[in-house]
């Protein structure tokens, strides 16, 4: 009979993990521009690998691995017809590449969302963008059920 287990031995450790959505009122997306979005609220931020100045994710030493990464973000106007993009950025080496893409085409309130499990090196940096083609400025909606960005280490 098992009386007392260590539960530290025998758990894995899902970290780094971070969730950063927007507060402080919807952002600006001009049109037919890659805008960096502004998630400026962690949710968590395990290692503290999340710059909610720069909106940058960056895997810390020690750290590489396979990750679930992904995010969405919705817009709060209705209007013409449109295209909404999301898109998450890999920085590696001072390169910077598209990485993962997530669309929605709606008249009205569209969200993108996409999701990747991929592998991470140290030093490697994620960011998020959105884009939109409405013809004019559109707003992206704040708060954690509506716009968001996130990584966790699988293991």
């Amino acid at each position: 009979t098992i009386k007392r287990i260590d539960v530290s031995l025998v758990k894995s450790s899902n970290t780094p993990a971070f969730m950063a959505t927007r507060s402080g009122g919807d952002q600006t997306i001009a049109n037919a521009t890659y805008t960096l979005m502004s998630f400026n609220n962690e949710i968590i931020d395990t290692d503290s690998a999340y710059d909610n100045s720069a909106y940058t994710f960056t895997v810390p030493s020690g750290k590489n691995g396979t990750y679930l990464i992904g995010g969405q973000v919705a817009k709060n106007n209705a209007g013409s017809t449109d295209r909404l993009i999301l898109k998450i950025t890999k920085t590696t080496g001072g390169s910077e590449t598209s990485f993962l893409f997530g669309e929605a085409y709606s008249k009205d309130y569209a969200k993108a969302t996409t999701s990747k499990i991929c592998t991470l090196a140290v030093g490697d940096i994620l960011k998020c963008y959105a884009y939109q083609n409405t013809g004019g400025d559109i707003q992206i909606e704040q708060g954690e059920e509506n716009s968001f960005f996130f990584a966790i280490k699988l293991g």
